[in-house]
């Protein structure tokens, strides 16, 4: 449902420039894990070789790779939108030596999808699920300034714990389309990807996952 790319290459303040990466580490969920292949990626657009000129942290999820930056176990790593915004104000100071978006300007970063089997024997389920699913993109885009009610409301929805502080999700404005749809230039760039590292076949389509 992003049609924007939702990481950010965080690194430890000092660290100004991609060329100063050399030498240094970078955080990644774990071996050939989806952070992993990412990271590969981004360093490869660069000029910098993993593994030679950068050597890699197996930290775990996003939340733990931000705690190992934090904490200078790291020297940089790709974090995800959702930890961006939660650790906003205890990172304000860490440079984002890489701009990832202008690496991947159109870019399918999550999808909604379900199976051929509820398509046909649920129709009007799935038209009532995407209706409200638009709905919601669109209040988003719309009432940014209103959104620290809005996530009180999923809050309260979800049973969060009081102490747990959750993003006031505005930040999800600029990368949610109006319609629900499906970038499919952004996509193609997945494909792509996904071919280049072995995951899918070289006669793939992606009109193959789209209905």
């Amino acid at each position: 449902v992003r049609t924007k790319y939702s990481y950010e290459f965080v690194a430890l303040p000092g660290i100004t420039s991609p060329d100063a990466l050399k030498g240094k580490s970078v955080a990644a969920n774990r071996e050939g894990s989806s952070s992993d292949r990412r990271t590969r990626l981004i360093l490869e657009k660069i000029g910098l070789v993993p593994d030679k000129d950068v050597k890699f942290a197996y930290k775990g999820g996003s939340d733990k790779r931000i705690a190992a930056l934090l904490k200078g176990e790291v020297h940089a790593a790709v974090i995800n939108d959702e930890e961006i915004e939660k650790h906003r104000k205890q990172i304000a100071n860490y440079p984002r030596v890489i701009d990832v978006a202008k690496l991947w300007p159109d870019y399918q970063a999550r999808v909604m999808a379900t199976s051929g089997q509820m398509l046909r024997d649920h129709p009007e389920t799935v038209k009532a699920f995407l209706k409200v699913m638009i709905k919601t993109f669109q209040f988003i885009k719309a009432n940014t300034r209103e959104m620290a009610y809005f996530s009180k409301l999923v809050e309260k929805t979800a049973g969060k714990p009081p102490e747990e502080e959750l993003s006031d999700h505005s930040y999800l404005a600029g990368r949610l389309p109006d319609d629900g749809g499906v970038n499919l230039k952004g996509l193609q760039v997945v494909v792509d990807e996904e071919k280049v590292m072995g995951n899918l076949p070289k006669e793939y389509a992606m009109e193959k996952a789209l209905r």
